[in-house]
């Protein structure tokens, strides 16, 4: 199940978190964790707040994101359950996040000017079909540095991976690593109405002196 929370499910909640954030105009930053519950049909039968983070607005937001990225896709046939529960952590920094703004986003594709969308509702996610892992750094491996660096991006009606943004910071040179392998993923894209659409989204990429046997 691990491809389908981290490709399918993942993609669709965050997309619709960084817009309820930058819509929200909230600066206070925080945590908050919510579980919910998958159907077989990719509906949302449950939706609560485990956790809060000090303050209402950032759970509210993160329910709103759950909420607003039904239907989810189908639950895999080799799934025989009949709902996956999920438990899934929000995290903000507060007014110094580089949340890119939402509203009103388009990008250029091959000369065309396309709106971008959240995924989510009629708004099928892109499916990844090359994803090359990132190198980790001299510098990184010098200092045993390890950690998550968040991207947010645009995949474009063509499959594309453009307007990269970093939305947190492991340093060390990682972040270029990451930026500079995602730039080479390739998609299918996203629909809309059964046509290809460019779609906000976002992707951890996990630096592991383990993994990279450093």
């Amino acid at each position: 199940m691990d491809a389908y929370v981290n490709t399918a499910i993942l993609p669709l909640i965050r997309a619709n978190w960084y817009q309820q954030i930058s819509e929200s105009k909230e600066k206070v930053g925080g945590n908050a964790t919510v579980e919910f519950t998958i159907l077989k049909d990719g509906r949302l039968a449950e939706n609560s707040l485990a956790e809060g983070a000090g303050h209402a607005v950032l759970g509210d937001l993160a329910l709103r994101a759950v909420k607003k990225s039904e239907p989810f896709p189908v639950l895999p046939l080799e799934f025989t359950a009949p709902s996956l529960r999920v438990r899934a952590q929000f995290r903000y920094e507060g007014a110094t996040s580089s949340a890119h703004p939402f509203t009103g986003m388009a990008v250029d594709v091959e000369g065309v000017h396309e709106p971008v969308y959240p995924v989510g509702g009629a708004i099928t996610p892109p499916e990844p079909v090359y994803q090359p892992e990132p190198e980790f750094s001299e510098e990184a491996r010098k200092k045993k540095v390890s950690g998550t660096v968040t991207l947010e991006f645009v995949v474009t009606s063509k499959g594309e991976v453009v307007d990269i943004r970093a939305m947190n910071s492991l340093g060390s040179g990682l972040d270029e690593k990451a930026i500079e392998a995602v730039r080479h993923w390739k998609f299918k894209p996203a629909t809309k109405d059964g046509k290809p659409v460019s779609v906000l989204t976002a992707v951890e990429i996990d630096f592991s002196l383990v993994r990279n046997g450093r």
